[in-house]
């Protein structure tokens, strides 16, 4: 079966996320070529993949299953359904959300999946930048800061342990 290129990834995402915006109405699927682009140099094609889908499953109509008959790695697939938030809480209030969300990301670190950590911590330092927070409105902003402090020191010490084993 034929694996596709990172090319013809970011056309599929393209195609995927068709329609969504992120931050200040950029087309959606800038934001996991920019995930991509913060990963270290000697990153794996398979999580560079990873990367580029890690919100297909969770904002589009697209499957794991879908992924691995596109020809994705089941290494990729792995990083995607682990980084993929399923069942979120909507009804939530802040706090509960913010319990919900911690729990995911010590369940990402608790799985021992290096690139996992990796992949989820780039993505939360594309959402919890300074440049893309000052676009926002102060109330937006304040919320990231707040859902993002503690789970990317989790995700940044998790990273340095993990590495050590590698």
């Amino acid at each position: 079966m034929h694996t596709p290129t990172l090319q013809e990834t970011i056309k599929f995402i393209q195609t995927a996320h068709a329609g969504q915006t992120w931050g200040a109405n950029q087309p959606y699927w800038h934001h996991p070529c920019r995930v991509m682009a913060r990963l270290p140099e000697d990153a794996p094609e398979f999580v560079r993949h990873a990367a580029l889908l890690h919100d297909v499953i969770e904002d589009t109509e697209y499957s794991a299953e879908d992924l691995l008959a596109m020809g994705y790695a089941d290494d990729t697939i792995e990083i995607v359904n682990l980084v993929t938030n399923k069942e979120t809480p909507v009804h939530a209030s802040k706090e509960e959300f913010l319990a919900w969300y911690e729990n995911k990301i010590r369940d990402i670190i608790n799985s021992g999946n290096y690139w996992a950590v990796v992949v989820k911590r780039c993505d939360m330092s594309e959402n919890f930048n300074k440049d893309a927070l000052e676009k926002l409105p102060a109330e937006k902003a304040a919320w990231f800061r707040q859902k993002y402090t503690t789970p990317f020191e989790l995700l940044t010490q998790a990273q340095k342990d993990l590495s050590l084993s590698l």
